[in-house]
């Protein structure tokens, strides 16, 4: 899902905007009666949310679950626009953000067009983890490469090509991050 907020001030209670209401796979709603029967079978929920909205609607439905017993989390899959306020959740809540870095260069171009000066929140990962989140590097195999290294390249260097920055610099992982 890309739903991104509707744009005017901080965002805070911001509802997501038409066109990205029609991109959600099922409703919240379906999400958050089939969440609990996942729960009390021992299986971690998994959402989908790319667009700033997408997170916070995966976040709302997460959060109001259960955590399961043993250390499994729940998870946010991709996560690549994140609005500052919805940081802190992820930890708080023990929920994981499972991001593929190499889609800071195939999805930069849609992101500057779709997200405009939101890219800034373009996959926050060292904030994410300063908060508390863990965090699963993945490739999105086989929409990308299997081979990790170029993913993790971006993730440290958070540039492609001849050191072209292409999403803040601030949010970079580095060697002694944990």
């Amino acid at each position: 899902m890309l739903p991104l907020l509707l744009p005017g001030g901080d965002y805070r209670g911001a509802r997501p905007s038409p066109i990205s209401r029609r991109q959600r796979a099922i409703s919240t709603t379906t999400s958050s009666s089939v969440g609990p029967t996942a729960v009390h079978s021992g299986i971690a929920v998994q959402i989908h949310g790319i667009g700033d909205a997408a997170v916070r609607s995966a976040l709302d439905i997460l959060q109001a679950l259960p955590r399961i017993a043993g250390g499994i989390r729940h998870r946010v899959e991709h996560g690549q626009l994140v609005h500052p306020v919805d940081i802190p959740r992820f930890g708080a809540a023990g929920i994981a953000a499972s991001v593929q870095p190499v889609h800071l260069v195939g999805d930069a171009p849609v992101a500057r067009m779709a997200c405009c000066d939101r890219t800034r929140w373009s996959f926050p990962i060292r904030s994410l983890a300063a908060g508390g989140a863990l965090i699963a590097f993945g490739t999105d195999a086989p929409v990308e490469s299997p081979d990790p290294w170029p993913g993790i390249a971006m993730a440290v260097t958070r540039a492609w090509l001849h050191d072209r920055a292409i999403a803040p610099a601030g949010d970079r992982v580095t060697s002694v991050d944990g």
